[in-house]
């Protein structure tokens, strides 16, 4: 990501036609200016105080918006746990797909950030712009030295009020069997620095604009969770939370009168994956090498870390 300089302020946004005849690396560089000119323009005048009301606008153009195109959330809980109301928390969602964010909104009133390694497909269209008004954090995920802002970035978010909106799986969940894929560990560590908690949330994508969505009745807080610096069980425990937040959907009786089916006709599991992971990518840039190189992996999640000791 390039450093910032007058560039930034010359850069023009380009059209998809323009965009496509840069070369690999120019279209490297571009981005990186371009994202520059956004976060001091259209996200930093979303920071301001005004927020709170161009949040109200934008949470009811957007529900209008989605569900003119079709989308159907059908919410299982929506109540969020009492304490996450009394001062701004962490609300990670399982990654079903490019909706995430609008189910989200559909089913919560309050406002929040959202935590974006996706800037190459939000800088050019309408889910960008209101992702950027209403308040955003981008990232580069391909690159250690932005991951490693992104924990302060959070954490200064939340001492200021801010909610934040992640997905700590990272990438889209292209699995048709494995409802919650493994998680990074650095949510844990903001939220313990900014004296926060984490709220699960269960979000599936049961057909192309047939969503659920589910919030834990209970929070995750770091600092009870991860005992003895052990991650990784803390890890587990949150990521079995998650799954068993998205499995109660399945059961919801009208999920479950149109999902129904017998083994049988699901067919041979390799066609049936192929489709699935297909259905998924049909709706947006990704390939599927992209979001596997986003997902967790050992020197992904140890890139991420800065050095905080908040486990004494």
């Amino acid at each position: 990501m390039p450093a910032p300089n007058s560039k930034s302020k010359r850069i023009h946004r380009l059209s998809d036609r323009q965009e496509a005849r840069l070369l690999d690396e120019d279209y490297t560089k571009y981005l990186g200016y371009l994202r520059i000119k956004d976060e001091k323009g259209l996200i930093a005048w979303a920071n301001n105080k005004q927020r709170p009301i161009v949040h109200f606008i934008l949470h009811r153009v957007l529900k209008l918006s989605d569900r003119m195109s079709g989308l159907r959330v059908i919410s299982l809980n929506t109540t969020i746990p009492e304490i996450a109301k009394k001062k701004p928390a962490i609300y990670v969602i399982t990654h079903a797909g490019k909706d995430d964010i609008s189910v989200f909104n559909q089913a919560v009133n309050r406002h929040f950030v959202v935590l974006s390694g996706d800037y190459e497909s939000l800088h050019n269209n309408i889910e960008g712009l209101f992702t950027m008004l209403n308040g955003v954090i981008f990232f580069d995920m391909n690159s250690p030295s932005d991951r490693k802002t992104v924990i302060p970035r959070v954490v200064e978010a939340l001492k200021g009020g801010n909610n934040i909106l992640c997905s700590m799986e990272a990438a889209w969940n292209l699995s048709p069997n494995i409802p919650v894929t493994p998680l990074f560990k650095g949510m844990l560590l903001a939220a313990a620095e900014a004296d926060t908690v984490i709220v699960p949330v269960g979000i599936e994508r049961f057909q192309k604009k047939l969503y659920g969505v589910n919030i834990a009745n209970e929070v995750f807080d770091p600092k009870v969770e991860v005992i003895r610096d052990n991650f990784k069980a803390a890890l587990e425990n949150l990521r079995q939370r998650m799954a068993s937040l998205k499995l109660e959907l399945y059961f919801h009786p009208e999920i479950y009168s149109q999902i129904n089916v017998s083994r049988k006709e699901i067919g041979d599991f390799e066609i049936y994956r192929a489709w699935f992971e297909n259905d998924i990518l049909d709706e947006w840039t990704f390939t599927k090498e992209i979001i596997e190189s986003k997902g967790y992996s050992r020197r992904n999640c140890e890139s991420t870390l800065v050095d905080i000791n908040l486990w004494r």
